[in-house]
């Protein structure tokens, strides 16, 4: 096979991975299994009070990609974020920087969310985040993660 027909097939292979991720990710609704994770989020002494928002930032699964340079990046997958009462509020565009590779800050009201993403290592999860005013809440999902409910289900 000549050298320009591999890179063509590996960029075909790309897309239909990408396009596979959206279709998957695509939209609030969902009937998936879920695997849930310990809750993140700040120690309940160490909020520094106020009423503004606190913030949220995501790192999940990456996909390799071309970027407009011609060089290959990295970004992160899109997720959702559920409220407390498991309606889905937002899905959130998790790319950001110059080159896409670092994920989304959003900032949210103070309160109980749960966030449905992909982790590198343990496939679809849902993760119980608690967010303070004027304090960041950072979800790891690039490495594994301690679970405390496997196998359960999530509704979104």
């Amino acid at each position: 096979m000549r050298p320009f027909m591999k890179i063509r097939l590996i960029h075909i292979i790309f897309k239909a991975a990408f396009l596979h991720a959206v279709i998957m990710l695509g939209g609030c609704a969902s009937g998936e299994r879920l695997i849930t994770l310990s809750p993140v989020g700040p120690k309940s002494n160490s909020s520094p009070g106020g009423d503004g928002p606190g913030h949220l930032v995501v790192y999940n699964t990456s996909h390799e990609t071309l970027g407009q340079d011609g060089a290959m990046a990295y970004p992160h997958d899109d997720y959702k974020i559920l409220d407390g009462r498991h309606d889905c509020i937002k899905r959130v565009r998790n790319v950001s920087g110059a080159h896409g590779e670092i994920p989304t800050r959003v900032d949210l009201p103070p309160g109980q969310y749960t966030v449905i993403a992909h982790s590198e290592v343990q496939g679809s999860v849902a993760v119980p985040v608690t967010i303070e005013s004027g304090l960041a809440t950072r979800v790891d999902l690039q490495y594994p993660a301690r679970i405390i409910r496997p196998n359960s289900t999530a509704s979104n």
